[in-house]
């Protein structure tokens, strides 16, 4: 309490509440039951939000309160139609984060849509719970990172704005590089009224030259700045 200030809070993390449903019969075998036996498929995936939801509730009473962490990794554009990224992804990110809250979980809420969202990422937008907490982090728009200032248009107001960096560019590209995609990202999304974060499309990988680490701080702290709003 002397050095930590309190600024840590409990995670109930689902992360891909599709991906991780695929995994109990093999990602190959999901893909094909969302054609072939499609009740089978929704079945894996509503048992794991009910486990997963009941994780969340334990930590919750545990201690006090638990940020939901989840997304849409499987449930992309790469897989999916859109209508299926609905079906499969979108109404269960919905349907889960309820039981969320209804179990005491929450407010805050991190929606982590990884991999290609090119088009889908609009039914997503129509079956996300939104609290007055919520982070949005889109990746990719197809093989480009998912312009910020395409995400604000949709998501400002209803969330805070996670913009990407990409991945790859973080382990393989250059300080240059990683500091000149930063930099365009954050003058497209932090006039975003309702908070604008910089990120990576997903985590970034534990080999990330120290150098481009420290290229995407620098950008942050040289461009980062809010506007006049």
């Amino acid at each position: 309490q002397k050095h930590l200030p309190k600024m840590f809070l409990p995670l109930a993390i689902a992360s891909d509440l599709t991906g991780s449903a695929a995994q109990l019969c093999g990602v190959e075998n999901f893909i094909m039951w969302t054609l072939s036996e499609p009740d089978l498929a929704h079945h894996l995936v509503r048992t794991h939000i009910e486990t997963a939801a009941a994780g969340a509730e334990v930590i919750a009473a545990k201690y006090g309160t638990a940020m939901v962490t989840t997304g849409s990794v499987l449930g992309n554009n790469d897989i999916f139609s859109d209508e299926m990224v609905r079906d499969f992804s979108g109404k269960y990110l919905n349907e889960f984060v309820t039981k969320c809250f209804e179990k005491g979980a929450g407010p805050q809420v991190f929606y982590h849509l990884c991999g290609n969202h090119e088009t889908d990422y609009k039914v997503l937008k129509e079956q996300l719970i939104w609290s007055p907490m919520t982070v949005v982090h889109v990746a990719y728009q197809g093989r480009e990172v998912f312009p910020s200032d395409l995400l604000i248009q949709e998501f400002g107001g209803w969330a805070t704005c996670m913009g990407t960096v990409d991945t790859k560019l973080m382990l393989h590209g250059t300080p240059k590089q990683i500091y000149e995609q930063a930099r365009d990202q954050l003058l497209k999304g932090r006039e975003c009224s309702s908070g604008y974060i910089l990120g990576t499309a997903c985590e970034v990988p534990p080999y990330t030259p120290p150098g481009n680490m420290l290229a995407l701080v620098k950008a942050a702290k040289d461009f980062g700045t809010y506007g006049t709003w």
